[in-house]
């Protein structure tokens, strides 16, 4: 298989939240919990790659630090997310805060996922690795090609390794 150049575009870049996206997967690096800004930049990234890629998106969310604080405006705007059904093909929700601040997160996110009126995949993570082959499986089911290698690209250039 021909290796694809990754130039991932950034969307979003901010200390606390780096969003990147590429073909139709899109990439959100969380340094602390989300305002409503950002996850209006989710939506708008959302739209934005859906439009083109009408078979569907994946997002992954990679939580790598932060206070796991999600105020009732957040958790509005995340509603309206799925409510709006633009991460089809699945959303993977990577936690790598250690400690209780990162069971705290994956119960938050846990709670979202039950809640979320879709049928669409969803996954919570605890390691780059499961993530990778999961959203592979995701984005190559509407017909895109994606490798691990080029996924682990992406995640690269999403956390600023690039």
């Amino acid at each position: 298989w021909h290796h694809r150049e990754v130039t991932a575009t950034v969307e979003l870049e901010e200390p606390t939240c780096r969003i990147v996206s590429e073909r139709n997967v899109i990439v959100a690096v969380w340094r602390d919990a989300p305002t409503v800004s950002q996850i209006r930049a989710v939506t708008r990234v959302g739209r934005a790659r859906r439009a083109i890629h009408q078979d569907g998106v994946v997002l992954v969310n990679i939580i790598v630090s932060g206070t796991p604080s999600f105020p009732e405006e957040v958790r509005e705007e995340i509603k309206k997310i799925y409510q709006a059904n633009l991460f089809s093909l699945g959303a993977c929700h990577v936690v790598l805060v250690p400690g209780l601040a990162g069971v705290a997160t994956r119960a938050f996110l846990g709670t979202v996922s039950l809640l979320r009126r879709t049928n669409n995949p969803s996954r919570i993570v605890g390691d780059l690795e499961s993530a990778l082959l999961w959203v592979q499986s995701c984005a190559t089911a509407s017909g895109e090609s994606w490798r691990q290698a080029e996924l682990v690209e992406l995640f690269g250039h999403a956390r600023g390794a690039a």
